[in-house]
């Protein structure tokens, strides 16, 4: 038997004169079709039931089959070409390729792709290297690392690059200057990139 399903259509206009029609169905708000506002509230061809189940399919969800770009065991992946693999914990990018031999980086991992299956095979785990942070940093502009337990930021701020933990900091103004001149306590940060844990994009 199939499920009841029940809506209610009720169309606002908007402050610039553009009418918006709004479904709303057990509570819940779905622009139709054509509404400047698609996409905004829900997809438009969402559709709930008495049970509140939504019947159309996660574009998120990773349940595609294929082979991990790193390992090469079966990880899933979503409709985007994006996927983490359940065996050796690689997050997977569709553009990773192009991205490594452009840029020298991954996203969301920052370790380029070709680097991440050498340390794969190696039996070490992800890390990227001080040149693919400086990368990721010209990449996203806001990084940050660990360093004997202290998080470290490195930024864009006002055309110079930031670098420190807390109200302490350093600034630098070139790339060439970052590479050969940031340190911590006086010792370069190429030098001691070993000591170096979770070099990553600042995403929080």
């Amino acid at each position: 038997m199939r499920e009841k399903q029940f809506a209610i259509v009720t169309t606002f206009t908007l402050p610039n004169r553009t009418p918006l029609s709004l479904m709303i169905i057990h509570g819940t708000g779905v622009a139709e079709k054509g509404s400047v506002m698609k996409g905004m509230i829900s997809r438009p061809t969402q559709i709930f039931t008495e049970r509140g189940i939504m019947s159309k399919k996660n574009p998120y969800k990773e349940d595609k089959p294929g082979i991990c770009t790193v390992c090469g065991k079966i990880a899933f992946f979503d409709e985007f070409g994006n996927g983490t693999c359940p065996h050796c914990g690689w997050e997977m990018c569709k553009d990773e390729e192009k991205m490594g031999q452009e840029q020298g980086i991954s996203y969301p991992m920052l370790v380029p792709v070709w680097r991440a299956r050498e340390q794969y095979r190696q039996g070490k785990p992800f890390k990227a290297t001080f040149e693919d942070f400086v990368n990721g940093l010209y990449f996203y502009s806001e990084m940050s690392f660990l360093h004997k337990g202290i998080h470290y930021y490195v930024m864009f701020s006002n055309g110079k690059i930031c670098v420190g933990h807390g109200d302490v900091y350093q600034l630098y103004d070139t790339r060439e200057e970052f590479t050969e001149k940031a340190n911590i306590d006086g010792r370069l940060l190429k030098d001691i990139w070993d000591e170096v844990e979770n070099p990553s994009y600042m995403f929080d």
